[in-house]
């Protein structure tokens, strides 16, 4: 191969990944990795009339996964999060549960209002791990309870790769059967993500 061809496929191979490699002005497009807090409570309940409230406390979050901007304005995300959370629920200021974390998986759909600026609604599934009082450990099947997600949010992209969110979510077990306890959680969240 002469040198002219080399340099040929050299500037190529460099223009390509100069393309690759190209800095995405669309901070909803690709992958994303982030945190934030959140303040988390809780609610147990069963068919038999059991039932618990709880109070408020202090979280954090650890978040992942991949943005998409369609049809030019619409924004879809799919979200991996896994919440840590110290929210107790009892009776009579008496703690009988813990939520201590909770995992999900879910699909936001937003839409781009400006440029920088979605508003959205999500829908998951999440997997929370309670402690329990050992006293009343007989309403329980395991440790974990699976439920269903509904949440809105907003986000605002600070530059191309930087976005803060704010968001609140409510989990429910869609059904449950005699005698099971079902944890209800409300969450607000504050976030922040770094978009690749």
């Amino acid at each position: 191969m002469t040198n002219l061809k080399k340099l040929a496929l050299l500037t190529a191979l460099l223009g390509a990944s100069n393309v690759a490699l190209a800095d995405n002005s669309d901070p909803y497009q690709g992958w994303f990795v982030g945190g934030g807090l959140n303040t988390s409570k809780f609610d147990v309940s069963n068919d038999t009339g059991f039932s618990t409230s709880g109070s408020y406390a202090v979280g954090f979050e650890i978040l992942g996964g991949y943005s998409f901007t369609f049809y030019d304005k619409f924004v879809g995300q799919a979200e991996a999060k896994l919440r840590i959370s110290h929210s107790k629920s009892g009776i009579d200021g008496v703690d009988l549960f813990k939520e201590k974390y909770s995992t999900s998986l879910a699909y936001l759909q937003g839409y781009k209002v400006t440029e920088q600026f979605v508003p959205y609604v999500k829908l998951g599934i999440d997997v929370a791990q309670i402690d329990s009082d050992a006293s009343i450990d007989r309403y329980i099947d395991g440790d974990t309870t699976s439920r269903f997600i509904y949440g809105i949010g907003a986000k605002y992209a600070l530059n191309s790769h930087s976005v803060i969110g704010v968001e609140y979510t409510f989990a429910d077990a869609p059904h449950q059967r005699t005698n099971e306890l079902v944890a209800e959680s409300n969450t607000f969240s504050l976030t922040y993500s770094y978009h690749f």
